[in-house]
């Protein structure tokens, strides 16, 4: 399963069972991304960077103006968590977004 949203900062729900590859849609702000790079994952319950639990293995991708992130797994129920994307912007800018993921 996949998600393709294309204002990535409202709050999604992920089961604590599921393993999601988010793709997101830059197309509104930026057609073609390119060096994209999860910095963290932040468990906001914590306050700690928690990608190597839940995002362990894997690099972003680009495919047109999407950005294809890793496998976000091992959730624990309840928790909030924060993955932080950074990219290079068709204009060679740093631009940056994040999701926020429920585990339910």
């Amino acid at each position: 399963m996949s998600l393709e949203c294309a204002y990535p900062n409202g709050r999604l729900t992920q089961s604590t069972t599921e393993e999601i590859p988010y793709i997101i849609d830059c197309a509104a702000w930026d057609t073609t991304p390119t060096s994209p790079v999860v910095d963290s994952v932040i468990d906001e319950t914590s306050g700690t960077d928690v990608k190597a639990t839940v995002m362990p293995s894997g690099t972003p991708s680009v495919t047109g103006s999407k950005i294809i992130l890793p496998l976000l797994k091992s959730l624990t129920l309840g928790r909030n968590y924060r993955p932080e994307v950074r990219y290079t912007g068709s204009n060679s800018s740093r631009k940056e977004f994040h999701l926020r993921v429920r585990a339910v």
